[in-house]
C-alpha cells in the first residue's frame, strides 16, 4: 500500500512538473524510474491538462463537451486512468484539435 501511494505521489508530481518549464529537469529526474504504461499515463495527463487550460475550459466544461463524467476527466488528468480510443477521440474533438496532433504532443513528452 505504501509503495502504491509513493508511486501515485510521484506520478502526480511529474504531471505538474511537466506543465511548468521551470521544473523540467526535476521531471526528467523522476521520469527515469517509471515503466512504459506510467510514462504514457503521465505524458497524456500533463498534455490533457495543458490543452484544457489553453482552451480555458474547466473539467466540467470538458466533461459536458465530451459526454464523459467530470470525475473521469479528473482521473485522466491525475494519471490514474488512460482513455480508450473512443474517449481519446472525444477529448480531442472537444479540445478542437486532431487526435493525431494530441498523440504527437504526448509522444514528444516521452
Amino acid at each position: 500500500m505504501l509503495q502504491q501511494r509513493r508511486s501515485q505521489s510521484r506520478r502526480f508530481d511529474l504531471n505538474y512538473a511537466y506543465c511548468d518549464e521551470a521544473y523540467k529537469d526535476f521531471a526528467r529526474y523522476w521520469f527515469v524510474g517509471l515503466d512504459e504504461s506510467e510514462k504514457i499515463r503521465t505524458c497524456f495527463s500533463a498534455e490533457l491538462r495543458r490543452r484544457r487550460m489553453l482552451a480555458k475550459l474547466s473539467q466540467d466544461d470538458l466533461s459536458a463537451r465530451t459526454g464523459l463524467a467530470q470525475s473521469y476527466i479528473s482521473l485522466l488528468e491525475h494519471g490514474n486512468r488512460i482513455p480508450g480510443l473512443d474517449s481519446f477521440f472525444r477529448i480531442a474533438r472537444a479540445l478542437k484539435i486532431k487526435p493525431t496532433t494530441l498523440l504527437a504532443e504526448i509522444e514528444k513528452r516521452m
